[in-house]
């Protein structure tokens, strides 16, 4: 019985309560989602196919910052590094306008002076032995206008997405990117699969 009540509560057919006990709260089993991800990199894995070419970078006040990170954060200093991220077939166009910000204290990584092609918190982790405990991403569709248009070699008012993830260590913010991609030469999927709830 105990074992039959808690698959019912699994599926969300039942749930129990201390001082309560069990009652009914649906009469179909509830569905549940999951994304399909095995590791964070699921999460740029396009990243490891493209090459990323840093224009600049330089240090900034939190009030220079996008808005974004102003309200996620109440560090003075970051570290910006601005640029663009190419396809195998650079002769393509790029497929972002890249800026990134890191928590200053991060910020001398050898590898974010250079060419890469693999994410930027992968490096993160790597050189400071620290581990992202949490990504909050946020997909935005947008207009891509003036210089990022001319950036993007894209007409301007051309649609895109917008794509900005939070990267966290704990309860410390310690990167955040904004891409800005053509919607021509860029699109972004996720797999969900159906779970028994409780799961």
């Amino acid at each position: 019985m105990r074992q039959a009540v808690q698959t019912l509560c699994e599926l969300g057919v039942v749930e129990r309560r201390a001082g309560i006990g069990t009652r009914v709260i649906s009469r179909q089993p509830v569905a549940r989602y999951t994304q399909v991800m095995d590791t964070l990199n699921d999460l740029t894995r396009y990243a490891q196919d493209t090459l990323f070419l840093p224009e600049f970078r330089r240090t900034i006040s939190v009030d220079d910052a996008p808005e974004e990170l102003r309200a996620a954060s109440d560090l003075r200093n970051w570290y910006h590094v601005h640029g663009l991220r190419y396809g195998s077939d650079k002769a393509e166009g790029p497929i972002a306008l890249v800026d990134i910000y890191l928590d200053a204290a991060f910020a001398d990584a050898p590898a974010l002076q250079t060419t890469t092609n693999q994410p930027v918190h992968m490096l993160v982790e790597q050189h400071y032995n620290i581990r992202f405990t949490r990504v909050d991403q946020v997909i935005q569709g947008t207009l891509i206008e003036g210089a990022a248009a001319a950036r993007l070699d894209v007409p301007p008012a051309s649609p895109g997405l917008r794509i900005i993830r939070s990267y966290f260590a704990g309860n410390r913010l310690v990167e955040m990117t904004v891409g800005l991609h053509p919607a021509a030469r860029f699109s972004y999927s996720m797999s969900f699969e159906l779970t028994r709830s409780g799961a």
